[in-house]
């Protein structure tokens, strides 16, 4: 048996013992994930990676930037953040106030 539920590094949250201790596969995942989707009543469509999307996209939502992304994500590149980021109406709400904030400074500022 693996190492018990409390023995996990400090700050990570500790994972399901699926079996005989061996390295976890994309496929346990995808099981656990499924068992979990079944019993919550969702859609049998839904595949684990859509935990990936939906939080970096309310990340994203939150004003997250790039760097950020790519850091809770784990990935190398910034355009990989645009696989798993789906825009929404709150980033489009989000940037349109930004840019009225900016002009809104530029104005005062030649005043």
């Amino acid at each position: 048996m693996g190492a018990p539920c409390g023995a996990t590094p400090s700050g990570t949250p500790p994972l399901p013992q699926l079996g005989p201790a061996r390295p976890y596969k994309s496929q346990d995942f995808q099981q656990l994930f499924a068992g979990l989707c079944e019993k919550a009543r969702l859609p049998s469509h839904l595949r684990f990676g859509d935990l990936r999307r939906s939080g970096m996209t309310e990340a994203a939502d939150a004003g997250a930037t790039d760097d950020e992304l790519r850091a809770q994500s784990g990935h190398k590149t910034r355009n990989i953040v645009a696989v798993y980021v789906r825009s929404t109406p709150k980033q489009a709400g989000n940037a349109i106030a930004k840019r009225v904030r900016h002009r809104t400074q530029k104005e005062r500022l030649s005043e």
